[in-house]
């Protein structure tokens, strides 16, 4: 199992890299065709956020793989801790 998910966490990880590359280089062009001029002030807000999907991508299935190896426990403090983090810090 272990094999397959890595495997399958490097493939997706490349993908979303390179669809990062294209939002980095060619996105504020993107933005002005697809939705126009108004929105290519967007851009760094685009940026940002495909780096942090990419970011998300690279760390894998964490989730999934804790809630399905009996690792709810950690993972619901995790989350409630994160939850907090972002209420009130």
């Amino acid at each position: 199992m272990q094999r397959i998910i890595t495997r399958t966490t490097r493939v997706v990880f490349l993908l979303s890299a390179s669809v990062f590359a294209v939002f980095a280089i060619w996105g504020r062009a993107l933005l002005e065709v697809f939705f126009g001029q108004s929105y290519a002030a967007a851009y760094g807000v685009l940026v940002i956020l495909a780096a942090a999907r990419v970011a998300n991508v690279a760390a894998g299935p964490v989730v999934n793989l804790m809630a399905m190896t009996s690792g709810q426990k950690a993972l619901a403090w995790t989350m409630a801790v994160a939850a907090a983090a972002n209420i009130f810090g």
